[in-house]
């Protein structure tokens, strides 16, 4: 069973607002430190190890990707591959005018209709990808709870950065 209520904000920002909730603030709160090293899993296909290559650069850079993080990366990348092929044979489907079920007969004995697999497949590793996004905050309302240290200097902004650099 899942954590009731909504997500905790997070402590950098309970700060910032002056801990509006008057709650107390966890002194002993994990700060897991980046990865020396980024070093792609082995054990994954080369599609999801193109993914985890690009995924944990971009992540890194944002400063979402610590050295505990790196597993639930390696997973988020090898459920984006089967959700990519589940999806790619639906599109095939749809190429080729098909419909995305089968004609069957029921156990009443009379027509019927059943869901190809790939259907289900793809809503469900939707779901886990979503669920996964959230905890990098992949997703835009999912960085509105995130706050994350800049360098002196750096708005976080790339159209910034492309300006200053021109």
């Amino acid at each position: 069973m899942g954590k009731r209520g909504p997500a905790k904000m997070p402590t950098k920002l309970r700060q910032l607002n002056n801990n509006a909730s008057k709650r107390p603030i966890n002194q002993n709160e994990p700060k897991p430190a980046a990865p020396a090293a980024l070093k792609t899993p082995k054990g994954i296909g080369p599609a999801a190890q193109k993914v985890w290559r690009i995924l944990s650069k971009k992540l890194l850079a944002a400063g979402l990707l610590t050295e505990i993080d790196t597993d639930l990366l390696t997973r988020y990348c090898v459920f984006f591959i089967r959700y990519q092929k589940a999806r790619d044979h639906l599109l095939e489907l749809d190429r080729l005018g098909l419909p995305y079920y089968d004609e069957c007969e029921s156990k009443y004995g009379g027509p019927t209709r059943r869901l190809h697999p790939e259907v289900k497949l793809e809503k469900d590793y939707h779901e886990i990808l979503y669920r996964i996004e959230q905890q990098f905050g992949m997703s835009p309302s999912a960085r509105t709870s995130l706050e994350v240290e800049l360098s002196a200097g750096d708005s976080g902004d790339a159209l910034d950065a492309w300006r200053k650099s021109a």
